[in-house]
């Protein structure tokens, strides 16, 4: 049998490339004919194509290269087996995937995400990673290469060594690790923390920002951040040299939203955050985020693994929903473009444009059909079945202009209302205003002059979640205020700290 390993070869010291090392090791053990190429050199790949003419092309990587993985192969008549690990939320390929005859995965758990975001599950192997155990296998203290590391990071033999490795340490889960041990400092045995990291921009940059959080929790000096390249010759020993080895898992997650992933760096999140910073006077780490938000962001099919995440649409007068890695989501969400606007991360042109495109949508979404009321929806377009980020389950909890999937939430018009006062919109916020007192005055429950429901149905205006929501009331009055007063409270004080 010819097998052609599809990977990052040659192999750094990264969790994939070993993974890829290993099975060509053991794939020539058992006398298979193995050949390693790197997934992302189309020239190589084609040579070995043509002369090698392998029996099966393994890939190995996560469902964001698939391309690599997969439809190169295909496009050869390639027999392509993609051996995968999880990596937030499938948001593409998931009809490549489907129509695949076998997908090795690494686990039982990566098997469940890729099933819970539909893909069919009975064309899944669990396949897990081997482990090298001639290289890496513990070292005791004793031994000369792991007491050297421990001098390097200036550990004695008393300290405790906590480690984390990986391309930085945030995504990791070091901050995290820094906080919890700032609580327990005074308490727990003497300790040093070392967080070994990649070299590259991002990972300098989030370095900068990691080691601000540990000077202000008090812990300064007892976290090293090792920005280096280094091989597989010395992680064996760098992880014989810790006691701990912390990585608390950090999944993807969400905002607000419980029926919808909103990955990574999501815009409202960060909206929140860099206005607290604003308010608590902590302004360098807010113009540091301002920055980071604010570099173009570049279409998924378009990035480099060294391209950052930001959260500015290259082609759209608004901010993208979030970005991670390769992956982005540029639909509009109302919620935080309302806070870009109100904390001032939109600037007054930005603002206006903003609002004019937001208004001929919503006006073009009326004429057709989409959308019964005079405010916007939450989110859109709407996710539709046949788009790649449709999940199964929100045919029943999700449907277009339902809930998170565009339905016309109160709370968030209190927002928009706001945002065209911050603009210097006051026409328009007064129509919007008007707008959410009527749509904020049917029930759906129980009988009331003021329903205050939760969400309401997009196409057809009617109120259709729970009655009575505070946030629905709080961001009405507060919506009432700010056009009262042709000002906005509290972010009035964060614009002007910009």
């Amino acid at each position: 049998m010819k097998v052609l390993v599809l990977s990052e070869y040659p192999a750094p010291a990264a969790g994939l490339a070993l993974q890829g090392e290993l099975l060509c090791r053991g794939l020539s053990e058992m006398g298979v004919d193995v050949y390693p190429v790197h997934l992302k050199s189309d020239l190589e790949k084609e040579w070995y194509y043509r002369w090698f003419r392998p029996d099966v092309v393994v890939g190995v990587g996560f469902w964001g290269h698939i391309p690599d993985l997969v439809l190169h192969p295909q496009q050869f008549g390639m027999l392509a087996v993609p051996w995968l690990v999880a990596d937030g939320y499938i948001a593409e390929h998931r009809d490549v995937l489907n129509a695949l005859p076998l997908i090795l995965v690494t686990s039982n758990w990566v098997k469940e995400v890729y099933v819970r975001d539909g893909i069919r599950g009975d064309n899944i192997v669990v396949l897990p990673v081997g482990c090298g155990t001639d290289r890496y296998r513990p070292h005791s203290h004793g031994d000369v290469k792991v007491q050297s590391i421990r001098k390097e990071f200036g550990i004695s033999k008393d300290q405790l060594m906590i480690l984390t490795a990986g391309g930085d340490g945030a995504s990791k889960g070091a901050r995290e690790v820094m906080r919890a041990l700032a609580m327990i400092d005074a308490e727990a045995p003497d300790w040093k923390y070392v967080c070994k990291v990649w070299p590259q921009a991002r990972t300098e940059r989030q370095n900068l920002i990691d080691l601000k959080l540990a000077a202000d929790l008090g812990i300064g000096e007892k976290v090293t951040f090792s920005t280096n390249v280094v091989s597989q010759n010395f992680m064996p020993y760098l992880l014989s040299a810790c006691d701990i080895y912390a990585a608390p898992s950090r999944l993807p997650t969400s905002d607000w939203r419980d029926e919808q992933y909103v990955m990574g760096y999501g815009l409202y999140v960060n909206m929140i955050v860099y206005a607290y910073l604003r308010l608590f006077g902590e302004h360098e780490s807010a113009e540091c985020l301002r920055g980071l938000m604010s570099r173009l962001e570049v279409s998924a099919d378009l990035k480099n693994s060294y391209e950052q995440e930001a959260l500015v649409e290259p082609t759209a007068p608004y901010y993208a929903l979030y970005s991670y890695k390769v992956m982005s989501n540029d639909r509009f969400d109302l919620l935080g473009n309302s806070l870009a606007i109100l904390t001032g991360i939109a600037s007054p042109q930005c603002a206006t444009k903003m609002l004019t495109w937001i208004e001929a949508e919503c006006e073009a979404m009326r004429g057709r059909g989409e959308l019964m009321v005079d405010l916007p929806p939450c989110l859109f377009p709407y996710i539709l079945p046949h788009h790649a980020d449709w999940l199964p389950r929100y045919e029943r909890y999700n449907r277009p202009g339902d809930y998170h999937n565009g339905g016309v939430w109160p709370f968030i018009c209190g927002f928009y209302v706001a945002a065209c006062v911050a603009a210097g919109q006051m026409d328009l916020a007064e129509r919007k205003l008007l707008a959410l007192t009527e749509l904020v005055k049917p029930w759906h429950e129980d009988a009331a002059e003021w329903g205050f429901n939760e969400w309401i149905h997009a196409q057809t205006g009617k109120p259709s979640g729970r009655d009575w929501q505070t946030w629905s009331a709080a961001m009405y009055r507060y919506a009432a205020e700010c056009v009262l007063r042709r000002g906005t409270p509290f972010f009035d004080i964060i614009r002007g700290a910009n």
